[in-house]
């Protein structure tokens, strides 16, 4: 479904027309087979001007399609780009990313013993800790 292409200047392009088309295709194509199945059927809305209530999306990270079909990888962090990527794509209001770190800290615990979590990230201040090196976000998961 995620469509990229890499760039020596910018890195990982993501093609976002394209990667939004084939998005909604296969969510078309899934609302269809699971309505269509027996299972399925139970959660359609009786009144046509209800909406329609879909199960969950389990969509794996860090793996994607170059424009020529072929599997490639987001790199780095990758996960948390996909994560990010398909925030956007499916207009979320917000993306959780789990981690195996306690949270983001006010220095590099491993370096700084006294280092402290903080409590709340404002948007902008994730994309400077990124563009700073902050290990824990990378850039273009804030982009």
């Amino acid at each position: 479904v995620l469509l990229v292409s890499e760039h020596e200047s910018i890195g990982t392009k993501v093609h976002w027309e394209e990667s939004e088309a084939k998005l909604n295709q296969f969510i078309a194509d899934s609302q269809s087979q699971f309505f269509n199945s027996e299972f399925g059927a139970q959660f359609l809305p009786t009144d046509p001007n209800d909406p329609i209530h879909l199960p969950h999306l389990m969509i794996t990270g860090y793996i994607a399609t170059t424009l020529t079909g072929i599997a490639t990888t987001l790199k780095r962090d990758g996960s948390d780009f996909s994560a990010s990527i398909f925030g956007k794509l499916l207009k979320a209001n917000a993306i959780t990313i789990w981690t195996d770190v306690s949270g983001v800290y006010s220095a590099d615990p491993r370096r700084v013993p006294d280092a402290q979590i903080i409590p709340e990230v404002s948007y902008t201040e994730a994309i400077e800790l990124a563009y700073f090196g902050a290990k824990v976000i990378h850039p273009k998961t804030m982009s």
